[in-house]
């Protein structure tokens, strides 16, 4: 018994290969190549492992959509509601089968660091064993915060250079204005003082 039923046509084989070596590397164990069976025996060997099977990927691909085994492997999981549809190229999946999330894989290179990858993985996750959703590599992750951290950084530069474009501009304006506005005639207190009657001082003659 296998975690995983892998249906594709003979067609992709070498496309989907990374992708089984991936899901191996995880720990996931994959029935895919049917080596040295034919007629009567592969029919039945196809029919016990998508029997027992927790999960079932299909590939889609402009030559899978003609395959009437792909299709008819896709509808016997869709019964069993264990179907993970993933496409390996831009073909839309048959119209029985577009109401399913479909995961568009646009490499099959890296895949370790690929986000549809760790998409698929979280499904079989959920099917295989019951548990939660595995997450993206450590490394995937740390590059996201950092990515996420300097886009933030950068966000708060700019706002700052704005503030000191403001606050330049402000200067300037204050600094213009005080040269060109005439200053205020002073008068009162604070103004030049006029002189005022003044009393002489009395002179005093002898005799």
């Amino acid at each position: 018994m296998k975690d995983i039923f892998f249906s594709y046509t003979q067609i992709d084989r070498e496309r989907v290969r990374p992708i089984v070596d991936a899901l191996k590397e995880k720990g996931l164990t994959v029935w895919w190549d049917p080596e040295g069976a034919a007629g009567l025996i592969l029919d039945e060997m196809v029919k016990r492992e998508l029997d027992s099977a927790k999960c079932v990927i299909v590939a889609w691909s402009n030559a899978s959509v003609k395959s009437d085994w792909v299709i008819g492997e896709a509808d016997e999981a869709r019964k069993r509601r264990i179907l993970v549809p993933i496409a390996i190229d831009d073909t839309t999946p048959p119209y029985r089968f577009r109401r399913f999330n479909t995961v568009f894989l646009k490499s099959t290179s890296n895949l370790q660091y690929s986000a549809e990858f760790h998409r698929i993985l979280s499904g079989i996750q959920y099917l295989v064993r019951n548990t939660k959703p595995i997450g993206p590599p450590k490394d995937v992750t740390f590059w996201t915060k950092v990515l996420k951290n300097a886009s933030h950084m950068n966000a708060v530069l700019r706002l700052r250079k704005k503030k000191w474009v403001v606050a330049f501009l402000v200067l300037t304006i204050v600094i213009i204005g005080l040269q060109i506005i005439p200053p205020p005639v002073e008068n009162g207190i604070n103004g030049p003082s006029t002189p005022g009657p003044y009393l002489e001082e009395p002179t005093f003659k002898d005799g």
